[in-house]
């Protein structure tokens, strides 16, 4: 019966992310990990301030919460704005249904969603922003 469990709790990842750590905080995709040392370097520079880790904001329809949708990061700009930002490589059913309800719920809100753009030859990752 162990090594039952055992097997199950080495199963890759649905989306083949990987785990990966800094600074002791578990993150679970690589990609979140690297935006997060480049966040780490723009707080250090004076670009951003405040950074913070998964956010979790209220949806709420007809005064009642309907879920929550938790962003990867926020942080302050230098303009002294709130942003939240999201890391995807992939989107998922559920990920778009609570997007969706976030941009009806805050539209004033500024969120960015970073895509990971994965290049084969050298193993660098970019990302396309979009807001």
């Amino acid at each position: 019966m162990a090594t039952r469990f055992a097997a199950l709790a080495k199963k890759p990842h649905k989306y083949h992310a990987q785990k990966t750590v800094v600074n002791g905080i578990p993150f679970p995709s690589k990609a979140e990990a690297q935006r997060y040392s480049e966040l780490l370097l723009l707080e250090k520079a004076g670009e951003i301030r405040a950074l913070g880790l998964q956010p979790k904001i209220p949806l709420t329809v007809n005064n009642r919460i309907v879920c929550f949708y938790i962003a990867d990061f926020i942080y302050t700009d230098k303009n002294g704005e709130r942003i939240l930002e999201e890391t995807k490589g992939f989107e998922t059913p559920v990920w778009k249904l609570k997007h969706a309800l976030f941009r009806a719920c805050y539209p004033e809100r500024k969120l960015f969603v970073l895509y990971v753009e994965k290049k084969r030859r050298n193993n660098e990752t970019r990302f396309l922003a979009v807001q």
